[in-house]
């Protein structure tokens, strides 16, 4: 039986990855058609640029072909007759109003040109194409343009100083989001992992979010995923369910430790038991060991973490994360009290 569900849940996985490269190759053609579409109208318009697209490519294959019969040739003619062919092709091209880009294949993913692949290996943005179907996470494209740092509201947090705290408020959050841009920017060299906690309301979901997004438009590879889901999927892998949905949460286990970062929102929202502790425990020390940085966002402060989760799992994120402490009022009252006075 065994044997028979894990068979089944390959299935589901080769499924979802046959489907994102059906999307893929659906890509580069709509990519192409767009480029013969410009060209064509751009030969149109302007029939002097097919005249000079001809010119290069008779003066390409005479290069190619006198650098077969002699490779020690020096092909620098050809190259500035195509330099200055390509540049009276841009000058054209302005003068008409068109943009000197216009005739490119424009690709949303620069390292592999949107084959989803780069020295047969998948890209991240094809990883991440399956990690958004596996974990139902496609709404973190929706959120791109909305949760970002440039639209980052800092007049939702007070100036004034809590006796209680070092810094008021929008000192904190400022200090914080300058380090969430250090992670972001150190990313490629720093193996480091972060705890955001706070009170409810105070924006560590916006500022999780935001650190996603700006990784996914460096293309690279985020699971983001809520403690709920996180442990539902943990758990039921125990299981040989063969519902299609449970098999496919079970699959799942195996991305929560190879994806570039992993983000846990709301900890603690979770019902904790030991088999839950357990499971955490395993998979932010996997991660740890393999050097792939989390994120976990939690309304529980220190000592409650302590509490309720194992002094392993307290040492390992006291020992190896960096803690941010957000604080102030609940954003959510603030905005919808805003909103009565403007009404």
């Amino acid at each position: 039986m065994e044997t028979t569900y894990y068979a089944s849940v390959r299935e589901i996985e080769s499924n979802k990855y046959r489907e994102v490269l059906r999307e893929f190759e659906e890509k580069q053609l709509e990519i192409h058609k767009k480029q013969e579409a410009a060209i064509a109208e751009i030969y149109e318009k302007i029939p002097r640029i097919r005249e000079i697209d001809c010119e290069i490519s008779k003066i390409s294959l005479a290069k190619a072909r006198e650098k077969l019969e002699n490779s020690n040739c020096d092909l620098t003619q050809y190259k500035k007759q195509i330099a200055s062919l390509s540049l009276k092709k841009v000058s054209l091209m302005e003068d008409a109003g068109y943009p000197s880009d216009y005739l490119e294949a424009h690709y949303t993913c620069k390292k592999c040109k949107d084959t989803g692949f780069v020295d047969g290996k998948p890209c991240s943005c094809f990883k991440q194409e399956l990690y958004n179907k596996l974990y139902n996470q496609n709404n973190i494209y929706v959120a791109l343009n909305s949760e970002n740092f440039d639209n980052f509201n800092y007049s939702l947090y007070s100036d004034e100083r809590d006796p209680l705290q070092e810094l008021t408020p929008l000192q904190n959050i400022k200090k914080v989001v300058k380090t969430c841009n250090e992670f972001i920017d150190n990313f490629d060299k720093s193996k480091e992992s972060l705890l955001i906690f706070g009170e409810v309301g105070v924006g560590k979901t916006f500022l999780t979010s935001c650190i996603a997004n700006e990784l996914i438009k460096r293309s690279h590879s985020v699971v983001y995923i809520s403690a709920v889901k996180l442990f539902e999927m943990l758990s039921d892998t125990r299981s040989f369910s063969r519902d299609y949905e449970t098999q496919l949460s079970n699959l799942s286990k195996k991305h929560l430790f190879d994806s570039e970062l992993l983000i846990i929102d709301d900890l603690g929202t979770e019902l904790t038991n030991s088999y839950t502790a357990s499971h955490l425990f395993n998979c932010i020390n996997e991660r740890m060991l393999t050097g792939k940085p989390t994120i976990i966002s939690t309304n529980l402060n220190l000592p409650d973490i302590q509490r309720r989760y194992s002094d392993r799992i307290f040492s390992r994120i006291i020992s190896s994360y960096k803690l941010l402490k957000i604080y102030g009022d609940d954003i959510r009252n603030i905005k919808r009290t805003r909103s009565l006075m403007e009404d």
